[in-house]
């Protein structure tokens, strides 16, 4: 890390900073996701309508089970799409025409896997970059890069597999060159990762892995989740 000190301040409910940013540490983490879990903005979305947190998972785990596979993605998509304000219904037919792309490559649990098991930057016929330009509005092209990140992730995490990818949001990435400063030592342009393309992503992801790799060899245990969250709570 750079000359940037730790301030870290007694009271609980105040945040650990650094170089004038919220720091990635343990305690703003746990502080974050407390308060994420009770502001009434956020909260209605970790949640469906019977009070169930883990509805996120629901359809993952079930088709993972063996159950309807597309009908299964289809409510992943739904649920993905309204709680995460990806927009996908700005493109006609926006959740049908993802779900049937996703369907052109997978056509059942066991490929969504194979697919989302493999490296994005190697394979250039990854069902990333396939749903990244699924979708086209009627002024052209429309890249679903905050959908598509944010899909995969949950898909790792409820089907427990292997591949590693990063939730990708204008918030975090606007602010994500400060922390590559502070944690990293590098000074990289401030809309370096603004540009929605695979080229962009490839980088954003990057660097989240060399923070939290750093972070956790100085036994501080932070998750690129933990960051996610930090980062975009304190824009938002």
């Amino acid at each position: 890390m750079n000359e940037n000190k730790f301030i870290t301040l007694k009271e609980a409910y105040e945040l650990d900073m650094i170089g004038g940013y919220p720091a990635l540490t343990e305690k703003n983490a746990l502080f974050i996701k407390s308060v994420i879990n009770i502001d009434t903005r956020y909260a209605k979305y970790l949640k469906d309508e019977n009070g169930n947190e883990d509805f996120i998972g629901a359809p993952f785990k079930s088709m993972k089970n063996g159950k309807n596979f597309e009908q299964n993605l289809e409510e992943a998509i739904k649920i993905i799409n309204k709680s995460n304000h990806t927009h996908l219904l700005v493109c006609e037919n926006g959740i049908e025409k993802m779900k049937n792309l996703i369907c052109s490559k997978c056509k059942n649990y066991n490929d969504l896997v194979n697919e989302l098991n493999q490296d994005i930057d190697k394979n250039k016929d990854h069902l990333f970059r396939k749903m990244l330009t699924a979708l086209k509005t009627k002024n052209g092209q429309r890249i679903n890069l905050s959908f598509v990140s944010k899909f995969c992730v949950y898909a790792t995490k409820y089907l427990n597999l292997k591949g590693n990818y990063h939730k990708y949001d204008k918030v975090v990435a606007s602010n994500l060159p400060s922390y590559v400063e502070i944690y990293l030592n590098k000074k990289i342009n401030k809309n370096a990762f603004l540009t929605k393309n695979i080229d962009t992503y490839l980088k954003y992801s990057k660097y989240i892995d060399e923070i939290v790799e750093k972070l956790n060899n100085n036994n501080i245990n932070i998750s690129s989740e933990d960051i996610d969250n930090i980062i975009w709570y304190t824009n938002k």
